[in-house]
């Protein structure tokens, strides 16, 4: 008996009928299709460096505005300071300028007044004037004084002021009063130049300029009044 195998011969025409499959050949070292989740990746990365950056210039934009306003606040504190100053410098000058009129005054001062406020400038405490009177060397005072510690104080004074000029040479006649214990009695001659010598000198040019005074009577008569005041000293 003849066996007919129609499964096969079914099989066959299903074949026949099917769709075929077409695969893309794929060269060798070529790239295929980039995957979703490193592209995903990618922008991420992409997205942070930039989030980064953008935060970097904040906060050098952040620091530099802090500095500005630092700078601000101090300069403030300078025009302050410098404001202070200016003020200071204005009182300053005012004061100056009382001072040289307080000066311009005492220098109009007449002669004995100039010559006894220099005397009580260099009298120091437990030091006391006796007599002040003229002498062949200018002027002359006596006094006394507690200890010769506090005489030395006076000498030193008198040699610092520049008005009396030849004081250094002109202290002598120390001696102890024994009836009043520990004082000494003193003697200074010196010839009183207000201003002192330098002074003296500076204003001699000016004074070669001016005419002398006139002879006659009113010219000799000038010389013995001065004569007269400073020996009433």
């Amino acid at each position: 008996m003849i066996k007919i195998n129609l499964l096969s011969e079914e099989r066959g025409k299903k074949a026949k009928g099917a769709v075929p499959v077409v695969v893309a050949p794929v060269a060798v070292g070529e790239a295929g299709p980039v995957p979703v989740a490193a592209l995903v990746g990618i922008i991420l990365v992409f997205a942070l460096a930039t989030l980064g950056l953008f935060g970097w210039y904040y906060f050098q934009n952040s620091q530099l505005e802090k500095r500005i306003k630092d700078q601000q606040a101090e300069l403030k504190k300078y025009e302050e300071a410098k404001k202070r100053v200016d003020e200071l410098n204005k009182k300053k000058e005012e004061f100056q300028a009382k001072l040289d009129k307080i000066q311009e005054l005492k220098n109009k001062q007449p002669y004995p007044v100039l010559l006894m406020n220099k005397l009580m400038e260099v009298l120091p405490e437990g030091v006391w004037y006796t007599s002040i009177g003229a002498s062949k060397d200018g002027m002359k005072v006596e006094g006394k004084a507690r200890g010769l510690k506090t005489v030395s104080t006076f000498y030193d004074n008198a040699v610092a002021i520049p008005d009396l000029v030849g004081a250094e040479k002109g202290m002598g006649n120390i001696k102890q009063d024994t009836a009043l214990g520990d004082v000494y009695s003193f003697a200074m001659t010196f010839k009183f130049i207000p201003g002192g010598e330098k002074k003296q000198e500076e204003a001699a040019p000016a004074d070669k300029g001016k005419k002398a005074p006139a002879k006659g009577k009113a010219a000799g008569k000038a010389p013995a009044s001065s004569g007269k005041k400073q020996a009433g000293i």
